[in-house]
């Protein structure tokens, strides 16, 4: 890639993760319940708590989107971006674009 694609694909990276951040943000507001209290009722209790283990899960996947999106923007910074960190070769233009935040080659990922 060259400098003018790295740097709309670092834009874009921002986007995301400013649009992940929302996301982030509204789902710790539901996991601590900002909204709307746990029912009263027992069994929606227990349906609003089986919720509750979704809302986790969605939590965990977009952190870990917000921590490659930061890996990648840093290895843009470090001018590591699109190369493997395994065998040091460069990552094709065509997986960064599908992967972004890939940190190594295809053959180093198997």
């Amino acid at each position: 890639m060259n400098n003018e694609e790295i740097l709309v694909l670092s834009q874009e990276l921002n986007n995301r993760k400013t649009e992940l951040m929302l996301e982030l943000k509204n789902l710790n507001s539901d996991r601590h319940r900002e909204n709307k209290p746990l029912d009263k009722d027992f069994s929606e209790q227990a349906v609003e708590r089986e919720n509750d283990e979704v809302v986790d899960r969605l939590h965990e996947k977009v952190s870990q989107q917000i921590q490659q999106i930061n890996e990648a923007l840093e290895r843009i910074k470090q001018n590591q971006f699109g190369f493997c960190s395994i065998c040091n070769e460069p990552i094709p233009d065509k997986r960064l674009q599908i992967v972004p935040f890939a940190k190594t080659c295809v053959k180093c990922a198997d």
